[in-house]
């Protein structure tokens, strides 16, 4: 999940992508994979962007300069060298905010053994946890990990995790929580070895004074049928070009609506056998893209960008995909109450950060307790909203909070013509969220794409050579995948 610390970073600077290949590890101990350095042809981008947790794969990587950025120092908190230290692992601060401002007063005890590693963004994050968990006698160690939703398959189908099971968490103790966070974190043998604090269905964030504006109305319920489908969603782009002068565009960039086409998929990036598949919905997905970019009804934006970021103040966009994480951390406060939400043409979600114990944990009871604070406790996940607005992973917690008003620096984030709340909005989305469409290699391989999609709608390539290069950048990374 992308959250505050990129969108803040990135209103000022433009974070640098790393290549993400070199780390892939084995699907399972029978297959291995070929591990290449992502460049032109050869291997593509599979790139992550510094993040909250969840998305992987948005932001483009000049690989030369991804090889030579530093890596940064771990951060870490809390004394290492302590006999019952409780290590946790996570690429921001994201965790350590809740171990802060929840588990503090809620077990003082717990909170006062917390060991937390901040291994300084999502660029590195994949790297250090393998070399870690290769070095098991390292005070850092981790008992506790953060995985996010694009490779949370590479670990959970790994061998270096526990099952939820053996931390004597049982299926009533996560009863609350939405079904599509524990599809997406069971492996292929179905065991489950992560829980998630959040829950991530998408929406489409809409300017209300410039659908007014341009569309002629700001009721939610009439400004969908502007988005209903992709056919009005191209058509309002057209519109609201035209009534603007082109002062005013519908989107910033033509990748703002990748994650709402992923979710219209029937299938991963490969089945059951290992066989790629492109699903006719990414298809669709590079046709579409192309076209709002031919008739320049986007800015051309680079997701995450600083000419990205430039083009959500202002009146400059009208519409911003985004999902629950997205709402409360990555909208622009200039804009604070003028902002409603939107269906869109389909469901989908993006991102989300689960929790897992190690197998070289040093104390499952506290890990166990741990987890099942954030994850599972309705009271402890409460109080995570009140304190940051996250949209928690539990119904119960859900339903106490779903009539507070979500506020950011203490101004409300939607405007009064929302006529709900940020959470009674979101709670009927999650329902149509198909938690079994990511696989072990989504961060790679979605990163291969992209590239190739980047290079179509750039008109540097046919839509069949994309197509056959990014096939062969996935058969160079991956080479148990049959290509086909």
């Amino acid at each position: 999940m992308k959250k505050r610390v990129v969108c803040a970073l990135l209103a000022s600077a433009l974070i640098v992508a790393a290549a993400g290949c070199s780390n892939n590890e084995k699907k399972d101990d029978n297959k291995s994979t070929t591990t290449t350095t992502a460049a032109a042809d050869k291997g593509g981008d599979s790139t992550t962007a510094a993040q909250g947790g969840g998305d992987t794969t948005d932001a483009p990587a000049d690989t030369t300069a991804a090889e030579e950025k530093k890596v940064p120092e771990n951060e870490v908190s809390g004394n290492a060298d302590a006999a019952d230290a409780v290590v946790v692992w996570m690429w921001n601060t994201d965790v350590k905010g809740i171990i802060d401002g929840v588990l503090k007063d809620v077990d003082p005890e717990l909170y006062n053994r917390i060991v937390y590693v901040n291994t300084g963004g999502t660029d590195f994050y994949q790297d250090k946890l393998d070399n870690i968990f290769n070095d098991p006698s390292n005070k850092l160690y981790p008992d506790i990990v953060a995985l996010e939703a694009d490779y949370i398959l590479k670990y959970t189908n790994g061998s270096n995790l526990l099952n939820i099971a053996d931390l004597g968490i049982t299926d009533a103790d996560y009863s609350k929580e939405y079904k599509y966070t524990i599809d997406t974190a069971t492996n292929y043998k179905g065991e489950l070895k992560a829980l998630s604090w959040q829950a991530c269905p998408g929406s489409w964030t809409i300017r209300a004074s410039l659908a007014e504006k341009y569309l002629g109305t700001s009721d939610p319920a009439k400004v969908q049928e502007f988005f209903k489908d992709w056919d009005a969603v191209y058509e309002t782009a057209k519109l609201v070009k035209e009534k603007s002068n082109g002062e005013t565009l519908l989107l910033t960039g033509y990748e703002d609506i990748k994650r709402v086409w992923m979710g219209a998929r029937q299938n991963g990036w490969h089945d059951a056998d290992d066989n790629l598949i492109i699903d006719q919905a990414m298809l669709d997905y590079m046709d579409y893209a192309k076209k709002l970019e031919d008739e320049k009804l986007t800015y051309s934006a680079t997701q995450w960008g600083d000419d990205w970021n430039a083009k959500k103040t202002g009146d400059y966009t009208l519409a911003l995909p985004g999902c629950t994480w997205y709402t409360y951390w990555c909208l622009v406060e200039e804009n604070f109450g003028d902002y409603i939400l939107v269906d869109g043409p389909q469901p989908y979600s993006w991102g989300g950060t689960w929790l897992a114990a190690t197998k070289g944990c040093a104390d499952k009871d506290a890990a166990a307790k741990f987890i099942k604070y954030l994850t599972c406790d309705a009271d402890f996940m409460a109080k995570i909203n009140a304190m940051n607005s996250d949209y928690v992973n539990n119904t119960d917690a859900i339903e106490t909070r779903k009539n507070e008003v979500a506020l950011n620096n203490g101004k409300a984030i939607l405007s009064d013509k929302q006529g709900s709340t940020l959470i009674q909005y979101y709670m009927d989305k999650v329902g149509g969220i198909n938690g079994k469409l990511i696989t072990a290699e989504d961060s790679a391989i979605t990163g291969l794409f992209d590239t190739q999609v980047k290079e179509y709608v750039a008109g540097n390539k046919s839509k069949d050579d994309a197509i056959a290069a990014f096939k062969k950048n996935v058969a160079d990374t991956y080479n148990y995948i049959n290509v086909g």
